[in-house]
């Protein structure tokens, strides 16, 4: 994620110093994931850890010592927070730009165990992983945000000089935490006995519609060539033809039942797939519906529309100011944004999300469709948006006894990825997680049990989150990210949160059934062999080519091949990201395992709304049952996990 300055005179050094423009976290601000009685209210929760947290950081930023030889221990150390909170008495402080004190912290309330599924339902195995349900009495995890210090002002995010601090200051104060948690023995010095319940300290990390370096989109829409989609038209056949014979009736039903004057049978809500990403406001959405000709209107968004307008601006969304600050991030196309002079709303992407439900819609009209802000405008946004919408919707869905739950999230964090295999230290994420070690292969070695437990405590907080999030009735599923673009070039690990067992991870393949270009794995692998049984799956999701090499971009989309190797969807938008191209027909073509991850969701929903008795693990389970398995060896440019086959129309 590089940091956007919109003053010229900075160009410069902006250019110079670009790693230290390079931001995955949000400045200045730290997550506390406690573990407390169930009965403990939220409020007393925030307010009794921070300061527990206070004064365990103020007593040992004296004890701390001043130097360190060993390197792995100076990614540790306290240092940069011992020079600049040494006398201070409140290091944490509250989150104040949320003005809501119950959005500053997430419960993750214990859920009632599951119960033995009745003798009716059909035998497919749940998945192996999902997680262990928490019984009613077992204690409760919340995730508390707060701020290091003082609030930032923007002139303090747009100087290198005090984002270069920034970033040391949450790297020392998460590790040093951390290291309380997971180092017992040298070179971790003797502290203060640690606060009771505190499970890990993270960075409150950024969230961003995903790809790229710092992740982004894998390429620009293109304006739509050819004639226009018409009314009712398949954007996409499956290889397999029983999923288009569903798609198949689930679209004539629509239209029976939109068609008949008294309709006899009622849409399926029980049923939802949320899409949480982008989203225009809810003000132009209605400008749009209610302007056919300008912005330019399709028939898709208006089948979307309908869906989903009670949802972008209402909660458990999040009031419209909470973006703002997000303004000042963007996520990587490539190379345009290292520019400052290019203009910021050059990268807005508001319609992304859209672009998402439309996908959702177009293949499972009969389900219900919410489409919920918790990413700005420009891309990008934060753990603590994602966590609060994610865990208020998914408690609304459970409180209906018949409700089930499909999240899509075409988003992805920029963390540090750890795996069964070790560190992969060639990651430059990595180097900025632990410099020092980074260079030591010796501290490398001998460390290497705890740099794992550190790099893995360093996202719990999103991890505990997809973990709470997944239960019989929500099926999470979340598109692996596009960083194939990044040197070296070669599919990279999935993004977090896909990483997770948890969750349901999709790469994107092309046209020609390879993997797409931009694409990342669809799971992670022991040994460069596929995991069995798989936790990913693939699906169509265009292709998009650098000009002419990394830090080209930003890539594009060949609208020459016939038919074009993306998919269609819709745009509301005037112009088009980046390219600037008008928007005149409220169609584009785009790319990306973004789009590739509704595809799955619309899937997963039409065979949950006809299966009603299965749990997500089942439904999960019969997806990738369905996809055409990888085999026992990775062959080059083929997907790693089984394969959804699909093609544009």
């Amino acid at each position: 994620m590089a940091l956007n300055n919109r003053d010229s005179r900075w160009l410069a050094t902006y250019q110079a110093g670009y790693e230290g423009a390079v931001v995955n976290y949000v400045l200045g601000e730290v997550c506390i994931l406690a573990q407390v009685d169930a009965g403990a209210e939220a409020g007393t929760v925030y307010a009794s850890t921070r300061d527990a947290m206070n004064r365990w950081i103020a007593a040992n930023l004296s004890r701390a010592q001043t130097t360190y030889c060993d390197s792995f221990a100076r990614d540790f150390a306290p240092m940069t927070l011992r020079e600049r909170f040494l006398n201070a008495p409140e290091p944490l402080r509250e989150l104040q730009r949320v003005r809501d004190p119950e959005l500053r912290q997430v419960e993750l309330a214990p859920r009632a165990p599951r119960q033995d599924q009745p003798r009716h339902l059909e035998e497919l195995p749940s998945s192996a992983d999902e997680p262990d349900r928490m019984a009613p009495e077992s204690p409760k995890r919340v995730l508390c945000f707060y701020q290091l210090g003082e609030q930032l002002s923007v002139d303090q995010l747009h100087d290198l000089a005090e984002m270069r601090t920034q970033r040391t200051l949450i790297r020392e104060l998460v590790n040093w935490l951390n290291a309380q948690l997971v180092c017992q023995k040298p070179p971790l010095e003797t502290a203060s006995t640690f606060p009771t319940g505190i499970l890990a300290a993270t960075p409150n990390w950024l969230v961003f519609g995903t790809q790229g370096g710092c992740p982004g989109p894998a390429g620009v829409p293109a304006p739509l060539t050819g004639p226009l989609p018409e009314p009712g038209e398949s954007l996409l056949t499956f290889g397999d033809e029983g999923l288009n014979e569903v798609v198949a009736t689930m679209a004539r039903r629509s239209r029976e039942l939109s068609q008949a004057a008294a309709p006899t049978e009622a849409p399926r809500p029980d049923v939802v797939v949320a899409v949480l990403d982008t989203s225009p406001t809810r003000t132009f959405l209605d400008d749009v519906a209610n302007n056919p000709l300008n912005p330019p209107y399709s028939w898709l968004f208006g089948q979307v529309y309908d869906k989903v307008k009670d949802s972008v601006d209402n909660p458990p969304g999040l009031p419209s100011d909470y973006f703002t600050p997000f303004a000042n991030y963007l996520p990587n196309w490539q190379g345009p944004e290292r520019d400052p002079t290019i203009p910021r709303d050059s990268f807005s992407m508001a319609d992304h999300g859209l672009f998402i439900a439309g996908i959702v819609q177009q293949l499972a009209p009969r389900v219900g469709l919410q489409l919920i802000r918790v990413i700005g405008d420009y891309g990008s946004c934060d753990l603590l948006a994602v966590a609060s919408v994610a865990a208020r919707l998914t408690n609304d869905i459970l409180k209906n006894t018949t409700q089930r739950l499909v999240l899509n999230l075409s988003l992805g964090a920029d963390v540090p990825i750890n795996t069964e295999e070790g560190v992969d230290f060639s990651d430059g994420r990595v180097k900025r997680w632990l410099p020092n070690t980074f260079d030591d292969l010796a501290a490398q070695r001998k460390y290497q049990a705890e740099i794992n437990d550190l790099l893995d405590r360093a996202h719990f907080s999103l991890r505990h989150l997809m973990e709470w999030l997944s239960n019989d009735r929500v099926l999470v599923v979340a598109a692996t990210g596009n960083d194939d673009f990044v040197p070296p070039v070669g599919p990279k690990r999935p993004r977090y949160p896909a990483a997770y067992s948890s969750t349901l991870g999709v790469s994107a393949t092309q046209k020609s059934q390879e993997l797409a270009a931009y694409s990342n794995w669809g799971d992670e692998k022991t040994n460069l062999a596929p995991r069995n049984p798989p936790n990913g799956v693939a699906t169509y999701g265009g292709n998009a080519q650098l000009p002419s090499g990394p830090g080209s971009g930003p890539a594009v989309i060949d609208t020459t091949a016939v038919p074009v190797d993306a998919i269609k969807g819709i745009f509301t938008a005037p112009t088009l990201p980046i390219t600037g191209v008008p928007n005149t027909t409220g169609w584009v073509y785009w790319a990306g395992t973004s789009f590739a991850t509704p595809i799955i969701s619309a899937i997963a929903a039409n065979h949950w709304a006809e299966h009603d008795k299965k749990t997500a693990g089942q439904v999960k389970a019969w997806i990738l049952g369905k996809g055409v398995s990888p085999g026992v060896e990775l062959l080059p440019g083929l997907p790693d996990v089984p394969c959804i086959v699909a093609e544009p129309t």
